[in-house]
């Protein structure tokens, strides 16, 4: 990637962001195909019919051997389904090209289960090193491998030559309605002594009632998965306890509902598409091994959420959505749709692996069709897209310049990417759209609007920074593949930071 988003990815990599959609308004706060029947695959030549009798060239020459194409790179997932003592083991399974493993786990309860129950089991040499991540995000306990019960979020084993290993520690979930779930509680890790010498480590599950999961990730390698030694990587593995608004399970990311979701209610958590621990594992990926093995695999999860339509529900209900605009459960929500997509693309530029391209295939398709019927024209022919829909149907949707501005980046990204002119000429449609309407986002206090009606009505409030930071990010994308700035998204970025300014707002970008 450019220099620019390196830098974006690496901040992004020190914590989680909430985007704040499919909320009520808020108040300031693949690899190319292979050649068909007929063609030839490039750099290879056509053999001309006999030339397999030839004779060799000169006296002193050689027929050089047949060059072997390296095989394309590929991430394939190994499903199944175990019986174990306390229900049904599911278990999706990684093997990586430089040997590591990553896992996923999930225990489903036949019966009422009591505290205790083995998820994982495995083994480790006597003189390993536990870490175990302090609750609060704030360091580790670290201790040699002893027999005892451990409490953790997430553990890290560290055992010389024979390798490393990493899990987030079994939590328990209750299924809601509209794909929810409800927190249980969390399992612990039980070190006890093995028979043939070292110990085993047993990842343990809370209590279950029937139809309850308990839920893991884990990693192993042969090599250490962190360098403890790294200058804040400690403190930076420490904010991933995997306890707080966003949760990693067996089927992606999930994050705790807002109080106008359907259902909602105390540690009811709801299918999260802006998967924002991913974002952090691809940005920590090139300089830490353990984030490189789990980033791919996690978007290879998050790509199964994909629908038939082509895009990534929120799995929730929201009853403004529902009660303004008529939009149910399942709802396409085009701010945490791009800030996904932009995964997916950040993940096919390091990993090359074809179904991150499908994937974006597949949505660029879908958002190509659904322009189509769910947008505006302005007078100089730009394009404002709606925020929200249904395929149930609904009212037409408002805009909001934040997510304008940011799905505007990702249909550029998206044009080069899969060499789609037309996803650029979209692109330069809805850049149009704002630049045509300059002066209607500013308000009479400088700060912006947060959207545009179906109206054609503008108001709102909006967020403190965020949008700022969209046009920020629009602005260095059209710098660095342009050569140069948008003096519409200036001004409005101007009239903002004074807004800002004024009202002593500083997280923004600079």
């Amino acid at each position: 990637m450019a220099m620019y988003w390196k830098k974006v990815a690496m901040i992004l990599a020190l914590c989680e962001v909430l985007g704040g959609c499919g909320q009520q308004l808020p108040t300031p706060g693949g690899e190319p195909s292979a050649p068909v029947s007929g063609e030839t695959a490039q750099g290879t030549e056509e053999t001309t019919p006999g030339a397999e009798d030839a004779a060799p060239g000169a006296e002193g020459e050689t027929t050089p051997p047949p060059v072997e194409e390296e095989p394309e790179p590929a991430l394939v997932a190994q499903v199944t389904e175990t019986a174990a003592a306390a229900g049904t083991l599911t278990r999706r399974a990684y093997d990586l090209a430089n040997g590591d493993t990553v896992e996923l786990l999930s225990l489903e309860a036949q019966g009422p289960t009591t505290a205790g129950a083995a998820v994982y089991t495995t083994t480790i040499p006597s003189d390993s090193v536990l870490r175990l991540c302090k609750a609060d995000g704030s360091g580790w306990q670290e201790t040699t491998a002893a027999p005892g019960t451990y409490q953790t979020s997430l553990l890290m084993v560290d055992s010389g030559e024979a390798g490393s290993f990493m899990a987030y520690i079994p939590q328990g979930w209750e299924e809601k309605e509209n794909d929810c779930r409800r927190y249980l509680g969390i399992g612990a890790v039980v070190v006890t002594t093995a028979e043939n010498g070292g110990y085993t480590l047993t990842l343990t599950a809370p209590a279950l009632s029937t139809g309850n999961t308990a839920e893991c990730m884990l990693a192993q390698s042969s090599e250490a998965l962190v360098d403890w030694d790294q200058k804040g990587v400690p403190s930076l593995w420490a904010t991933y306890t995997n306890l707080g608004d966003g949760r990693w399970c067996y089927d992606g990311y999930y994050w705790i509902t807002y109080s106008n979701y359907i259902p909602t209610g105390p540690n009811v958590y709801f299918q999260m598409t802006a998967a924002y621990l991913c974002r952090s594992m691809l940005a920590m990926a090139p300089y830490n091994r353990l984030a490189d093995d789990l980033a791919p695999c996690m978007m290879d999860v998050m790509a199964q959420r994909q629908n038939k339509y082509g895009y990534f529900p929120t799995s929730a209900g929201s009853e403004w959505l529902l009660g303004d605009y008529g939009i149910g459960a399942g709802f396409y929500d085009t701010r945490f749709n791009t800030d996904l997509m932009m995964m997916f693309l950040d993940a096919w530029e390091r990993y090359q692996f074809p179904q991150f391209l499908e994937t974006a295939q597949t949505y660029a398709d879908f958002f190509t069709s659904y322009v189509q019927n769910h947008s505006r024209t302005t007078a100089g022919g730009g394009l404002f897209v709606d925020d929200y829909y249904h395929p149930d149907g609904n009212l037409p949707t408002h805009t909001s310049l934040n997510h304008q501005v940011a799905q505007n980046i990702l249909v550029y990204r998206l044009g080069t990417t899969l060499n789609r002119p037309d996803l650029t000429a979209l692109g330069d449609r809805m850049l149009l759209a704002v630049t045509d309407t300059e002066q209607s986002w500013i308000r009479p206090d400088s700060s912006l609007h947060y959207a545009i009606y179906s109206n054609g009505r503008f108001g709102g409030s909006d967020y403190p920074y965020l949008t700022y930071n969209d046009l920020y990010d629009m602005q260095a994308y059209l710098t660095e593949t342009r050569g140069s700035r948008n003096e519409s998204l200036d001004r409005l970025m101007a009239s903002k930071k004074a807004w800002m300014d004024a009202n002593g707002v500083t997280q923004y970008k600079k």
